[in-house]
């Protein structure tokens, strides 16, 4: 029952990211590369500085699944007016790094901070109710939305208009979330509760904090280091991952008030057929998307043909993160997050190692940045093997089982067999998938039929 109702809010998702991505391909055909590397460099700062949150919104997670209606209101009025006081204290650090560096990017950022990191609230305390029905109903609206401000916007304006389209979408995102999340805020500061999400939270903040560092370091180094029009490349193949990591990020994101209310239950037979069921329904989607992507991009994005390798390289990295994600919940159900602190530094300094080296040799261009890809899928390798020793070793469960090994081992060389066909024969690879498909659809949905129980 709980797959099935997952997977429709993955489908929301998938929804809400389709469309995300005809805006990127918008984006990138309406504005010249300099202004869509330009573009994605705002969207980068803006991220950053929500690591400027210490945990307030993050302890929603914890807090609010095991409490009654009117301590989820105290929750949530004091999570909000936090959270919006150091989102204040961001777009002032904005306003001193303009002064410092005369960038107008930093005006804009410090306008619109305050909302963009706000809209997040509605969307954790969904989350954390279990309310995935209105979430589903939350994402597919503001995409809809989205969608048409940043065409129409764009098309009009262009840059500015990409400008326009972020804040009007950013600020419809946090109303729409309070409406549909029945959110009751009221101007109230107790402090037991601010300091039990700080509590609960700073553990989940800290882990986050190296996850985001080691999954976007990379292209916030790159930001400052490469031309605009070689970032926007990078940029627009990262995109293309993007589509393909949402599949585990939304199911184990929906588990997860599941995995802290029946912790006993995510046994290591039952977490063990989570992850052979993802690899396997990832296999197929990757296949799939490089088949579409090889047709679609030299078509319709000539200039970003090279984003086509880095998409190629990083497609593995959705793989890693099935392990990280599912790794992540057992974690927080069993409050052990602190472990990961380990795995997160040692792929955080790999990563930086990586980017450093291939700069330092190559420096980046169109061609050498694909090269510094095949660095940054190495960096998340060793990451991910520490990570599975250390979870090993706090939780005497092993998800490197024989079914594991075997579904992951033919996937990923499923994946680089139809890689290397490409140039030869393109059509392949829908054979491949479909082969594929068949050869682990009985076991998939055994695998199914056991986790619906």
């Amino acid at each position: 029952m709980i797959l099935r109702h997952a997977s429709f809010y993955t489908i929301s998702i998938y929804i809400n990211t389709i469309l995300a991505a005809l805006q990127g391909i918008v984006a990138a055909k309406l504005l010249d590369p300099y202004y869509m590397g330009y573009f994605s460099q705002i969207k980068v700062i803006l991220s950053y500085m929500m690591l400027i949150n210490v945990g307030f919104i993050n302890g929603l997670i914890i807090v609010l699944p095991k409490a009654d209606k009117k301590t989820q209101d105290e929750y949530i009025s004091n999570g909000f007016w936090i959270s919006f006081f150091l989102y204040i204290l961001g777009s002032l650090i904005f306003l001193a790094l303009y002064f410092t560096f005369n960038d107008k990017a930093f005006i804009f950022a410090a306008v619109i901070f305050p909302i963009y990191g706000i809209k997040e609230l509605p969307i954790y305390i969904l989350r954390s109710k279990g309310d995935f029905k209105h979430l589903s109903l939350l994402y597919l609206i503001i995409s809809i939305v989205s969608f048409v401000l940043v065409t129409v916007l764009i098309y009009l304006f262009r840059f500015r208009g990409a400008l326009g389209a972020l804040s009007i979408s950013v600020s419809l995102t946090l109303i729409f979330g309070i409406i549909i999340g029945k959110m009751k805020i009221e101007f109230k500061i107790i402090k037991h509760r601010i300091v039990s999400l700080f509590k609960n939270g700073i553990v989940i903040y800290i882990k986050e904090f190296f996850r985001f560092l080691k999954s976007s370091m990379e292209k916030f180094v790159m930001m400052f280091i490469m031309p605009k029009e070689v970032y926007a490349v990078y940029t627009v193949g990262i995109v293309m991952i993007s589509f393909f990591d949402i599949l585990p990020a939304t199911i184990f994101q929906y588990l997860l008030p599941d995995f802290i209310r029946k912790n006993d239950k995510w046994s290591e037979r039952k977490m063990s057929k989570t992850v052979s069921l993802i690899t396997f329904i990832m296999t197929v989607l990757l296949l799939i998307g490089i088949y579409v992507f090889t047709i679609l991009i030299p078509k319709v994005l000539p200039y970003y043909e090279p984003s086509l390798m880095i998409f190629y390289i990083l497609s593995f990295t959705c793989f890693i993160n099935i392990w990280n994600y599912i790794i992540y919940n057992k974690f927080v159900s069993e409050n052990k997050l602190q472990y990961m602190y380990i795995s997160q530094f040692v792929g955080l300094i790999a990563l930086l190692m990586s980017v450093a080296i291939f700069y330092g040799f190559l420096g980046f261009n169109e061609s050498n940045v694909i090269y510094a890809a095949y660095a940054i899928l190495i960096a998340r390798i060793v990451y991910i093997i520490s990570l599975l020793i250390i979870f090993k070793s706090k939780t005497k469960l092993n998800l490197f089982t024989k079914e594991t090994i075997i579904v992951s081992t033919l996937s990923i060389a499923t994946i680089i067999i139809s890689l290397f066909t490409l140039k030869y024969f393109l059509h392949l690879t829908i054979i491949i998938a479909l082969m594929y498909a068949l050869l682990f659809l009985n076991k998939a949905k055994q695998w199914l039929k056991e986790l619906m129980l």
